[in-house]
């Protein structure tokens, strides 16, 4: 083999192996790219997720010192609640898979009938608050225990809603109220 065909040989089998690492690098940063999209969508859906279960909560206190004749809040102030509540459903309603976007419909749902029974008849028998209240919290616990094993995040048992879950402690007030929402 004379020198020519040699030197031509070793430039192709250069240009293959420079062929072939570009493309290898190229499907690395895709994946790595695909990657880090992936976990920066998983975050914002799990940010919607946690104001959609922050506005819930508070719209759950408000509701109990409502029909508790407590209140402290003005209706513009749940409203405002409340649109922060829709603003997180229709940012996972766009990014959510369907099941999680049902759960999170039924929560807010619920939740808005929650604060239309709280404003409009608040002197209704205890039982049928305390019942909307219970709905509004097994929905809460349903779409955190979901959006756990959506997100791969341990998973734990639903603790039952008890009598103790329906004492009106302000959303911040404590770690234990914290532990409760």
């Amino acid at each position: 083999m004379d020198a020519g065909i040699a030197a031509v040989l070793g430039a192709a089998v250069g240009l293959v192996g420079v062929l072939g690492g570009s493309w290898l690098q190229t499907l690395t940063q895709r994946r790595i790219l695909a990657d880090q999209d992936r976990r920066q969508l998983q975050q914002e859906r799990l940010r919607q997720y946690v104001e959609l279960l922050t506005a819930g909560r508070k719209v759950r206190y408000i509701a109990l010192r409502t029909f508790e004749k407590l209140a402290t809040s003005t209706v513009g102030e749940v409203d405002e609640i409340l649109t922060t509540m829709s603003r997180a459903y229709y940012l996972i309603a766009i990014t959510s898979p369907r099941q999680t976007v049902e759960l999170a419909w039924t929560l807010r749902e619920n939740t808005f009938d929650l604060w239309r029974l709280a404003r409009d008849q608040p002197e209704a028998p205890r039982a049928d608050w305390l019942a909307a209240v219970r709905l509004v919290r097994a929905d809460a616990d349903r779409f955190r225990l979901h959006i756990r094993a959506e997100l791969s995040i341990a998973p734990t048992e639903p603790r039952e809603a008890g009598e103790g879950d329906l004492e009106a402690d302000p959303p911040e007030a404590t770690s234990d109220s914290r532990s409760r929402s």
